[in-house]
């Protein structure tokens, strides 16, 4: 019986834990969009950690996919930037 067959049995999880790269190649390619905002045109709805967020997400999902990814393309916008327009133009980005 292998491996991933008992765990689903003792845990009933059918799904691989996140470590468990032995299936991974590195042919893959990520993309990340990270958007975080503190500050919003009207400033009740202001936040405190929505940059240090998306910064710490992106940085984490780039730092772990290492392992996983042959290409990483990052692009994080935040406050001023995270327009519409702006966040079209990021997706360019990690498009071309």
């Amino acid at each position: 019986m292998s491996d991933h067959r008992r765990r689903i049995e003792r845990t009933g999880c059918r799904r691989e834990p996140l470590d468990d790269h032995r299936w991974a190649s590195l042919e893959g390619d990520l993309y990340i969009l990270a958007v975080g905002l503190n500050e919003y045109k009207n400033p009740r709805y202001s936040l405190n950690y929505g940059r240090a967020d998306a910064e710490a997400f992106a940085d984490a999902v780039e730092q772990r996919g290492r392992s996983i990814f042959k290409q990483i393309s990052k692009q994080v916008i935040l406050d001023t930037q995270a327009t519409r327009q702006g966040i079209e133009a990021a997706f360019n980005v990690l498009d071309s």
